[in-house]
């Protein structure tokens, strides 16, 4: 679940609760047109090479559904006890978050071995990134994910298509990576300021990719509450604009002591994007 102040403050009037699972559908939005004069997730969408065009097909649907384990908690979300707020995905502790990221590993192999190996490549890097990496539980947790995807990469090598390379897949883990990151910065942070100052522009992802760096920065105040123009260098889409969106909903921002309380409350509000070149 992300947590969004309404407005961008310190004291916000309404929070602003974004699905994890929405938020994956913009990352997939997000990968499916890009390309432009740079490289596009795996091939072009229209690479005569079937075996590629195979392997894009299965990585879009691993970006869409990357956090698909969240969809349950997240229907009915629970309360920090000691702020009366639902939780965000950023303060939950690592005992209720690695189940979600288990669920989430285990929903992608369902669409493939290369899409489980990313998927659980993904929240490993995360949580080996993290200040909880080095306990009992999350060792745990890496040791199960890891002996999986070391399954799950020889079974898509053992297709014995040509392309199905090591190299290959560690890039599409490093593309799951940018577009989680991308869309994360949009839901979360986009504008990260007030509308009349200039926020930090952001580089998308490091490593292999030779789309990089890319930076993205709001421009100008909104049309609308929760509607944003964004420039984009260098232009990385296969489109002329990108119009994006993320359905949430809004709650006041006061503690709260039910979740079916807080739920008798929620209005929804759609967040807008529209991705323009710098």
């Amino acid at each position: 679940m992300i947590r969004r102040n309404i407005p961008l403050t310190d004291s916000p009037d309404k929070w602003l609760l974004l699905s994890q699972v929405e938020h994956a559908r913009v990352s997939a939005d997000l990968a499916e047109v890009w390309g432009g004069s740079l490289a596009s997730v795996v091939c072009a969408p229209d690479s005569s090479n079937l075996h590629l065009l195979e392997v894009r097909q299965e990585m879009l649907s691993a970006i869409l559904h990357h956090d698909d384990g969240w969809a349950s908690w997240e229907a009915s979300p629970p309360l920090d006890p000691e702020h009366g707020r639902p939780w965000s995905f950023m303060e939950i502790h690592r005992s209720q978050a690695l189940p979600l990221w288990r669920d989430s590993v285990l929903r992608a192999h369902s669409i493939g071995p290369l899409a489980g190996w990313a998927v659980g490549g993904h929240f490993a890097h995360l949580l080996r990134e993290s200040h909880e990496a080095h306990c009992e539980l999350s060792e745990a947790w890496l040791a199960e994910v890891e002996a999986w995807r070391s399954d799950w990469l020889a079974e898509w090598r053992s297709l014995n298509r040509p392309v199905h390379t090591t190299e290959l897949a560690e890039e599409c883990l490093q593309w799951l990576r940018l577009f989680d990151w991308f869309s994360l910065w949009l839901c979360c942070y986009c504008p990260a300021g007030q509308a009349d100052k200039p926020c930090e522009a952001m580089t998308l992802a490091e490593g292999n990719l030779a789309c990089t760096p890319v930076t993205v920065t709001p421009d100008g105040a909104p049309d609308e509450p929760g509607s944003w123009r964004v420039k984009v260098a260098p232009w990385c889409f296969t489109v002329d604009k990108l119009q994006l969106d993320a359905l949430g909903y809004t709650v006041p921002a006061q503690r709260w002591s039910t979740t079916g309380e807080m739920a008798k409350s929620r209005s929804p509000m759609r967040l807008r994007w529209t991705l323009v070149p710098a």
